[in-house]
């Protein structure tokens, strides 16, 4: 992420809750939040590898797909 947007957007506070939260949760179905980096213009989050592609890859075909229990 780009340090300058964030603050532009007004998400640094945001960002700060998200990691924190991020670095607390351990459950099985929740990519983990292995390591944080910032250098003075970016900040990079190091996530657990998951196999299968990009998750918002998938995302359309969710749609077509019928809502269990609805």
């Amino acid at each position: 992420m780009k340090k300058d947007e964030v603050k532009e957007r007004g998400l640094m506070e945001q960002i700060e809750r998200e990691i924190s939260v991020m670095q607390l949760v351990r459950h099985p179905n929740i990519v983990e939040l292995k390591q944080v980096m910032a250098t003075k213009t970016k900040i990079f989050c190091v996530m657990e590898y998951v196999k299968g592609g990009e998750l918002f890859a998938k995302m359309p075909l969710l749609k077509e797909a019928p809502v269990e229990g609805n």
